[in-house]
This record gives C-alpha cells, sequence and structure tokens, in this order.
C-alpha cells in the first residue's frame, strides 16, 4: 500500500513509524502555523470504537437514522 502510493502521508494509524501521537503532533504544528498567521482552526473528534464493538451494527444503523444521520455519513459509518 505504502510503496505502490495508495497511503495518503497524513495516514498514520497501521503504518510502521506513525501512531496517534504522531499524528496529534503533527496536527497540533499545523494548527499553530495557521494561528500564528492569523486564521482559525475548527476541529471534530469522533471515535466510534465502542459503538462499533459494543453493538449490534444494524441496531447502531437504526438508531442513528433516528438521530436524522443519512445520506453521505450514514454511507461512511455503515462502510467503516
Amino acid at each position: 500500500m505504502i510503496s505502490n502510493g495508495f497511503l495518503s502521508d497524513s495516514q498514520h494509524g497501521f503504518v510502521h513509524g506513525r501512531s496517534c501521537t504522531t499524528q496529534l503532533l503533527k496536527v497540533i504544528d499545523k494548527w499553530t502555523e495557521i494561528i500564528d498567521e492569523g486564521g482559525a482552526v475548527d476541529a471534530v473528534y469522533l471515535d466510534f470504537a465502542k459503538a462499533i464493538d459494543a453493538v449490534r451494527h444494524e441496531r447502531l444503523l437504526v438508531k442513528l437514522a433516528l438521530y436524522g444521520i443519512h445520506g453521505q455519513i450514514m454511507q461512511w459509518i455503515r462502510s467503516f
């Protein structure tokens, strides 16, 4: 995957020598650069691990639909 260029340079999970820590350091460096230049940063971090591992997938999808999650976001979660 890496040698054929299928993974972005931004990929940190499941890549040798990279981790959640290296991703966090890289993103904080980028945010600091943006703020230093007078810009603003908005971020949302989602962790679906417990939701995916702890409940039946179909039940989770039904509940998300009841909360109004549809379209591309629902498809992304279903694929995940």
